[in-house]
């Protein structure tokens, strides 16, 4: 199943500023938003650590400069520096000021990195943010998708099933829950309920080659004579 791009959701989250940022200066964080805007990461790194320097407390330098760690990332995906820094300032940015876009956008930042420690078979570092994603935004159904399916790939499909309906329960589009759904009903040789549950994946992701396969074995699968 796609997932969202990393650079897709590193996005300008409007958020109405408190008082506890309130005595950021405008001119090296202007600056940096700007360099932000077109993608010049770096320039704008530099511009919001000043800002940190004399405002620590400061949540537009914060966030700004977590978002341009993101940027930085895209192009460096599997630095674990990088990615520390950048959660700290988001996490320091959520602390400051929480809002719904906020929340979002760290809950996917932390999934974005579940999903590199998944890449280069870390499963414990990527259950471990894959629960703060969850933890962060409870309504990530990607993030709970993807831990049900490393608990199905250990052999837990109970687990992992109950973690697919929570993520199709979330979203009722989500062609990979229900098609996931049908792996577990497979496993346990339902194949009526397997191939249910690709046919409902099939009507949000028709194109999709394994959806099509899955909904031939199954139906292969019951039309076979008892033996």
């Amino acid at each position: 199943m796609n997932i969202i791009p990393l650079k897709k959701f590193v996005c300008i989250v409007v958020v109405t500023l408190s008082s506890l940022y309130i005595s950021c200066s405008d001119g090296a964080v202007k600056k940096g938003n700007s360099c932000l805007t077109i993608g010049d990461y770096r320039l704008a790194i530099y511009f919001y650590e000043k800002e940190l320097k004399d405002n620590p407390l400061c949540f537009e330098a914060r966030l700004g400069i977590g978002k341009a760690l993101l940027q930085q990332i895209a192009d460096n995906n599997n630095d674990s520096l990088l990615w520390k820094n950048a959660l700290m300032h988001l996490e320091a940015a959520r602390n400051l000021h929480s809002s719904e876009e906020l929340s979002v956008l760290v809950s996917e930042a932390w999934f974005a990195r579940a999903r590199m420690m998944l890449s280069c078979k870390d499963t414990i570092e990527a259950l471990n943010a894959l629960s703060r994603s969850i933890e962060i935004n409870n309504k990530n159904a990607d993030a709970i998708n993807n831990t049900g399916i490393i608990y199905f790939r250990r052999g837990e499909a109970d687990k992992a099933e109950i973690l697919f309906r929570k993520a199709t329960v979330i979203d009722n589009t989500n062609a990979a829950g229900f098609f996931n759904l049908g792996m577990v009903m497979w496993s346990k040789k339902d194949y009526l309920q397997a191939k249910k549950h690709w046919i409902t994946a099939s009507r949000f992701s028709p194109a999709d080659d394994d959806i099509v396969y899955w909904l031939a074995q199954a139906e292969k699968k019951i039309q076979e004579p008892d033996k």
